[in-house]
């Protein structure tokens, strides 16, 4: 990358609006993959189509047996390829098992009823095929996606903007050649740096050579934290150049439905949380030790558990929900009484759906394991819930206080759960300032 620095909010976002792009987006997760990284995509991609610009995505054809993320906005051109001979060979080969269970009615299946011990089989050599190729096994897709590339050019198409969405690190690649073929301006949007801590140790060198490798040929970068690009302008120090922080957000415009598919319980406190926990690094263990001996409170999980958590299998007041649609989950968070946030091992990352949780303008409890947690300040400084220790004690005091507050008609008493100072945080806020970034790029060219 290139230049020394920018004040992206001296832009102003109006005439913006007046000047469309044509914007092109790689994301190997998107629609109907239901992920973080996707659905920040699907998000984006619609604020920007909607800002007045035209947008095309080349993604992958995954199929679902029942599909949990939105649909890509109508206004978004979308070009699908075959997602790679191994990862959508099993893709193919599970819907099919899916269909042939259910009737043949693949839509009638849920997209993990595959063989329990084919599952096991894929698993174990997507382990070994992910140590072998580089980044990751995905990056088979690079061949299926480049053809897209090339018909695009072979059809007059010009880009002015590539944004490149990691993970999987296929995408930067694919952004690299795609800004070497159309000559546009590229974006690597680094929702996670390539070298993290949870990176295979034996490979972080290699991790970190081609993040510096994909900063040096990008024109700029998108990164979710301010601590994250302070980190790679350290790691980098001949080679950074513009970074932004385009944080997840949530959708302001949506209104949610008072019909959920989350059984709530009149006579506890229903606490909820959405979205994935990892054993490794997202583990409330001791608030979950601490729910399970009580009878005063329900914590219901809708989303992924990725690793074992013993309390949430033995406790009638721990109840996993499974995969909801993603409106699903949008329509349940504005109705539960607390949402439950957990924050990450390591400082330098924080889930997306802290964000998301704004948007349904209910109380936050916050879980942090360290003390330089960044979802700590968001908590506080908009007073949109409480935060505390991920440890026994801490457990057992805020759960005594915030039922005290649900018994007593309290529980948003202090808090500012309507303040519109959150709207910085939805989606649109988050697609202006991505153009407002991209603008001052292309003037720096």
């Amino acid at each position: 990358m290139h230049g020394t620095g920018v004040v992206c909010g001296s832009v102003d976002s109006a005439s913006l609006t007046s000047q469309p792009m044509k914007i092109l987006v790689i994301a190997y997760e998107f629609p109907p993959i239901c992920s973080a990284q996707s659905l920040r995509w699907h998000y984006l991609t619609a604020e920007l189509a909607a800002m007045g610009h035209s947008v095309r995505v080349i993604t992958t054809d995954f199929r679902m047996g029942r599909e949990l993320a939105p649909k890509p906005d109508s206004r978004v051109e979308v070009f699908r390829s075959f997602p790679g001979l191994f990862v959508g060979t099993a893709n193919r080969l599970e819907q099919r098992l899916a269909a042939g269970r259910r009737g043949g009615s693949a839509a009638a299946a849920p997209s993990s009823t595959a063989d329990g011990g084919l599952r096991g089989i894929y698993r174990l050599a997507r382990k070994v095929l992910d140590q072998v190729v580089f980044p990751d096994v995905r990056s088979e897709w690079y061949f299926f996606a480049a053809r897209v590339l090339r018909r695009l050019d072979r059809s007059g198409y010009r880009p002015d903007l590539v944004i490149g969405s990691h993970e999987p690190g296929v995408d930067l690649q694919l952004g690299i050649a795609a800004k070497r073929r159309f000559g546009a301006t590229l974006l690597a949007d680094l929702g996670d740096p390539v070298d993290t801590v949870y990176s295979p140790r034996w490979r972080r060198r290699l991790d970190r050579r081609y993040e510096g490798y994909v900063l040096e040929r990008a024109d700029g970068a998108l990164v979710t934290l301010e601590s994250v690009k302070q980190e790679l302008e350290r790691r980098h120090a001949q080679r950074h150049g513009l970074i932004e922080v385009v944080p997840q957000g949530f959708d302001h415009t949506r209104v949610a439905s008072p019909n959920v598919a989350v059984p709530f319980r009149s006579d506890r406190l229903n606490i909820l949380f959405t979205g994935t926990l990892y054993a490794s690094f997202r583990n409330p263990a001791p608030f979950f030790e601490t729910v399970a001996r009580r009878s005063d409170v329900q914590l219901w999980i809708a989303g992924n558990l990725i690793g074992e958590f013993p309390a949430v299998s033995r406790s009638t007041s721990i109840r996993t929900l499974g995969p909801l649609t993603h409106a699903e989950v949008l329509d349940a968070q504005a109705n539960a009484d607390v949402l439950l946030s957990v924050g990450n091992r390591q400082a330098d990352q924080i889930p997306g759906k802290i964000y998301e949780y704004f948007g349904a303008k209910r109380p936050i409890l916050h879980l942090y394991s360290n003390e330089k947690d960044p979802g700590r300040a968001l908590i506080g400084t908009f007073r949109r819930g409480w935060n505390a220790a991920d440890d026994a004690e801490s457990s057992d005091a805020v759960l005594d206080m915030l039922v005290d507050r649900w018994l007593d008609g309290s529980l948003e008493q202090g808090l500012d759960l309507e303040s519109d100072h959150a709207e910085r945080f939805s989606w649109r806020a988050k697609a202006e300032r991505l153009i407002q970034f991209a603008v001052s790029l292309q003037n720096l060219r």
